[in-house]
């Protein structure tokens, strides 16, 4: 099975990964050579991991993904530019297999490059363009990736984005020049297996474009915008023989359901289908990678590398700061002149960060402007003690895994553990309606988009408050059955509480409801929405709820989680607390609803300890009054 995307997948990720940012990196890990994870979390304080296996894929993984004990150097680095740092931006290269996520530090902008072609390489690069980290320098083809060199793109394809019409696909495979397999791979990412697709079993791949007759032309054509549409709303689809899954894809194959038996059953959408299907391949080929012997070998060799290096590096700061005690007024000056915007000859000026940068014996070492000459001397000389620390830690490091290595062999420990399984809807707020049905909401703007283009069927019930911002909410129907009068004004209870009702102190509000297949996320021409607003037509059915919540306790494959439903929907509730809008600010009632639900739930025989961050998830906006509270069902 291939553990690598093409053009096409690449794209759909991207997509999903857009739905879904701001993601907050909290750290970068670097697992093997070809394999590093970004630990994000999500508008709704879901923890993940960004995996991008530079074999060819990238993808969000729910696996807890095993960790060097001593982390690479490019890790290292990028943990220094990146960590805390928000991306706030994800963009394919045209339909390469190349990704840029845009990543805010505070007021600093970073871009991190993720290629997936060739040998794959990740580049980490600043506002100016200029290379801080990369995985693999190369030179090739006019292009040379080194730390502080300027960064260029590969050359692309100089393919059209979507939406393309069938006209204009078949006017550019009727001028191209090339076989029709790469018209279609450089075009728009048509690998393996949506190649196979297109081309139907019937068109030679290794025929001219232009020669191809119009009829033929077009009936492929059709197939591409098919494909192109499935990259924006996937059908992740995988294939197995024997129980063993043998090839995946955005949407069903005619031609692989010929070969294989078809399976469906990915509702978080295609980054889901490739973390179950990718990522217990690759951590078996990654683990498979030399004995256990071999492997803590080279992780000795590694350490004493590291222990050269820290070594090496503690001579140099403590050279540079002996030099510059032994010449205070002429540093002293140096650093003035530095504080007063001016370069000083043989320095480097970092304005943004307020460092004068100094090259001592090829290792740059960063003095600080705000400080005396006196201060960042003294500076050095502790960060050679830590260096030399270090030094001394993996050079023992090194000899007890040498040891290790000629002892019995070593319980082998798997590269990736599962994390605790939660649904799709858990990053969502959500409740289970007294009927039965799946009732959600979003968080803030993003999460509502990400419902509404992602989660919400035709079918399905949409709900908002009547007035500007607040929660969509959405009824989830269940094949022909569907939620009645008590689901529906539930589900406008939620739709209420969470909006600008709740912090305006309003004791009810108006509520609309319509279909799915009324609501857009784009106006019609001519129109225009603003952005995060969605497009309602056709007639509307109105509530005026109570707002009234209760927010407690389920338990829910064996484990509970905290959630907020209607007084009419808790039954499930094992302990809960009731609100309504009230003059006790937020972040008080966080505080009061934590200890008032804990203290319940010990009443009933359960010890926990809800996280603030969690209470405060399931908050309304605006101020707070707890009218009751119950420890065990009723």
């Amino acid at each position: 099975m291939r553990l690598s995307l093409v053009g096409l997948e690449v794209r759909a990720v991207a997509g999903e990964l857009a739905g879904r940012i701001p993601l907050r990196i909290r750290k970068v890990y670097g697992i093997s050579r070809d394999l590093y994870s970004l630990t994000v979390r999500g508008p709704g304080g879901t923890v993940s991991e960004l995996i991008a296996y530079l074999g060819g894929a990238v993808y969000l993984s729910s696996y807890k993904w095993r960790k060097p004990m001593t982390p690479p150097q490019l890790a290292m680095g990028m943990r220094k530019w990146i960590s805390g740092g928000t991306i706030e931006e994800v963009r394919q290269l045209d339909f390469d297999r190349v990704l840029r996520l845009g990543v805010r530090v505070g007021e600093e902008r970073f871009d991190l490059w993720v290629e997936l072609f060739g040998g794959g390489n990740l580049v980490l690069v600043d506002g100016k363009g200029n290379i801080l980290q990369v995985a693999r320098p190369i030179t090739v083809r006019g292009r040379e990736l080194r730390r502080g060199r300027e960064y260029l793109p590969p050359p692309t394809s100089g393919s059209r984005s979507p939406p393309l019409t069938v006209e204009e696909i078949v006017g550019y495979l009727s001028e191209s020049e090339r076989e029709i397999w790469k018209s279609l791979a450089y075009g728009w990412g048509m690998g393996p297996p949506y190649l196979d697709e297109v081309l139907g079993g019937e068109v030679d791949p290794r025929a001219k474009s232009r020669e191809l007759d119009s009829e033929t032309l077009e009936s492929m054509a059709e197939r591409v915008v098919n494909l192109l549409k499935s990259a924006e709303n996937p059908e992740p689809t995988m294939y197995l023989e024997e129980g063993e899954v043998r090839e995946f894809s955005l949407r069903p194959l005619d031609r692989l359901r010929e070969r294989f038996e078809e399976e469906r059953r990915f509702d978080g959408g295609f980054s889901e289908m490739l973390d179950a299907v990718l990522s217990p391949a690759i951590a078996l080929r990654l683990g498979g990678e030399g004995g256990a012997d071999e492997r803590l070998m080279a992780s000795a060799g590694r350490q004493a590398e590291l222990a050269v290096e820290y070594s090496h590096r503690a001579k140099v700061f403590r050279m540079a700061a002996e030099r510059m005690f032994s010449e205070l007024a002429r540093f002293q000056a140096i650093l003035d002149l530095a504080r007063a915007g001016k370069t000083p000859p043989g320095f480097r000026l970092d304005r943004a960060r307020g460092r004068l940068i100094w090259d001592v014996s090829g290792e740059e070492i960063g003095l600080s402007v705000h400080l005396s000459a006196a201060e960042n001397a003294s500076r050095l000389y502790d960060k050679a003690k830590i260096l030399e620390k270090k030094a001394e830690r993996a050079r023992e490091a090194a000899e007890n895994l040498k040891m290790r290595s000629k002892g019995p062999p070593a319980e082998e420990v798997p590269l990736i553990i599962r994390r605790e399984r939660r649904r799709w809807f858990e990053r969502f707020r959500w409740f289970e309606s007294s009927e039965g049905f799946l009732v959600v909401a979003g968080r803030d703007r993003s999460t509502n988009r990400e419902l509404v283009r992602r989660y919400m069927r035709p079918r399905d019930f949409f709900l908002h408050v009547d007035m500007p911002g607040g929660s969509v909410v959405v009824v989830r129907s269940e094949g022909e059955r569907e939620p009645g009068d008590a689901t529906l004004r539930e589900a406008s209870v939620y739709a209420a509480c969470y909006s600008r009702a709740w912090k305006q102190g309003l004791s009810r509000a108006d509520v609309y409801c319509v279909r799915g297949d009324q609501v857009s996320v784009h106006a019609p021409p001519g129109m225009f929405i603003p952005k995060g607003s969605f497009y309602v037509s056709g007639e509307r059915r109105y509530f005026r709820p109570e707002l009234r919540l209760r927010i407690g306790l389920i338990e829910m494959e064996g484990r509970f989680s905290l959630i907020s439903a209607p007084p009419s929907a808790s039954d499930r509730m094992v302990v809960w607390a009731t609100v309504v809008p009230g003059g006790v600010p937020r972040e008080e009632a966080v505080h009061i609803l934590k200890g008032k639900l804990e203290a319940a739930a010990r009443k009933v025989g359960l010890e926990l300890t809800l996280s603030e961050e969690a209470v405060r998830s399931v908050l309304p906006p605006g101020g707070v009054e707890v009218i009751d509270e119950r420890g065990g069902k009723g």
